[in-house]
């Protein structure tokens, strides 16, 4: 569904004891509806805040007058400011994307540079259960790759999901020496917003520029959630004991799935080359 809407960023900026404190909102000019979830990245340091789920954005003081901030959402075009820049304009509009997740549609025929990668066999009586409250926060999937690609497209299946809203990111992986996932390659601005209701999701990752030329993991990360549950991803019908991890927040380390979690979580991964 393609959209005219716009969105207004509105910062208001003030100086207590000579450190800036910056909180904003995030709404619709259509109707002045928030916009939840809106990521706001200082660039120079890596770091991520999020607006909460009224669109309301608040961040530390100790960000500096030249510091560059990235305003990233899934349904609006990124645009980048210095915090010096957001003082003297406090308005800041966001263009939306071109399409939204829903909109997605894969042809059956794929053409010749077209391949698939990922789950060959989905099975919707296995599942794996991610859960959040318990703080089992990413789990990743070796995917096995043997030319130079460029990722297209991410889809997986949801059997259930009891949160009302859940926040995650897409990480893409290299594979270290113990076979497990090393350093991120991709995944600091891809996140994306899950709904209650949503059972299939497709994510569109042509203009990301995730260029792979190796054997990698992907990985989906629970940043933040709204209400208790769990949230069942469909899986596949295959049964290994490498290639699938997961961590926590209280334990970094990766884990790898064995007995009934053993079946991989079954993500498939559209690429041309």
């Amino acid at each position: 569904m393609k959209t005219n809407l716009f969105t207004y960023t509105i910062l208001i900026i003030s100086i207590f004891s000579n450190s800036v404190l910056s909180q904003g909102l995030t709404v619709k000019s259509e109707n002045g509806e928030p916009i939840p979830f809106t990521n706001v990245i200082i660039l120079k340091d890596s770091l991520v805040y999020f607006a909460n789920e009224k669109g309301e954005i608040k961040l530390p003081q100790n960000i500096r007058i030249q510091d560059s901030i990235l305003f990233n959402h899934i349904s609006y075009q990124n645009v980048v400011y210095t915090l010096g820049y957001l003082k003297s304009t406090p308005n800041i509009v966001l263009k939306p994307r071109l399409s939204q997740l829903d909109d997605v549609n894969i042809s059956s025929a794929k053409k010749e540079n077209e391949i698939a990668l990922g789950a060959t066999s989905n099975h919707r009586r296995i599942d794996f259960i991610l859960n959040p409250n318990k703080n089992l926060t990413e789990l990743a999937r070796f995917i096995k790759n043997d030319r130079s690609i460029e990722i297209q497209e991410v889809e997986f299946k949801i059997d259930e999901n009891q949160y009302d809203i859940i926040v995650f990111k897409l990480n893409f992986y290299n594979v270290n020496k113990n076979n497990l996932p090393g350093d991120k390659i991709y995944g600091d601005n891809l996140y994306y917003e899950l709904k209650r209701k949503d059972r299939k999701v497709k994510i569109k990752l042509e203009n990301e520029n995730i260029i792979l030329d190796e054997d990698f993991f992907i990985s989906i990360e629970i940043v933040d959630i709204k209400g208790e549950g769990e949230l069942i991803l469909n899986g596949e019908w295959k049964y290994y004991t490498k290639g699938h991890f997961f961590r926590t927040q209280k334990i970094n380390d990766w884990k790898v799935n064995t007995g009934n979690n053993a079946f991989p979580w079954a993500v498939e991964i559209q690429a041309k080359f």
